[in-house]
Order: structure tokens, then C-alpha cells, then sequence
């Protein structure tokens, strides 16, 4: 979860990661820790969403993906779109 940073509750210096489980497309779960004070052993749960693709739409079904578009894509047998 290289980029996000967690500050500990208890003395507000930043949390460290001890490891990171990927729970869905969209979810991922970080098993967080205070190394400063060792008041903060907790799980972190991030989720994506109000996803927009690049054309600014809403896109409510990825709530439901379990698959990268691309696999999805693959599996049906459809090609991709492109912009040519």
C-alpha cells in the first residue's frame, strides 16, 4: 500500500504495514502497527470507489467485479476498444 499514509491515534506518529491481504478487485485489507509508541496493533480495511473511467461516467456495477476488465474481456472472447 506503497503511497498511503496512516497516522497512529494514540501519539499521531505514522502507523507501519506489516503485511497487506488483497480481499477483492477493489478491497484490500493492511495489518497496521505503531512503531513509535506501540499502542496501535489493528487491521485497515481500504476499499475503492465512485469509480469514473476516463470518460467521467458513473460506473456502479464495479461493485460487482471480481475480474480485471481485461480478463473479463478475454474469457467472453471481445476485443477491446481503442480510440483509432
Amino acid at each position: 500500500m506503497a503511497g498511503l499514509t496512516i497516522y497512529c491515534p494514540f501519539c499521531g506518529q505514522r502507523a507501519g504495514i506489516r503485511t497487506t491481504e488483497k480481499l477483492s478487485l477493489l478491497v484490500t485489507k493492511a495489518r497496521i502497527y505503531c512503531p513509535s509508541c506501540g499502542q496501535l496493533n489493528a487491521d485497515f480495511v481500504g476499499q475503492i470507489s465512485n469509480i469514473r473511467r476516463a470518460v467521467y461516467v458513473d460506473c456502479p456495477e464495479a461493485n460487482n467485479w471480481e475480474k480485471t476488465e481485461k480478463e473479463t474481456l478475454q474469457e467472453k472472447g471481445i476485443k477491446p476498444m481503442t480510440n483509432e
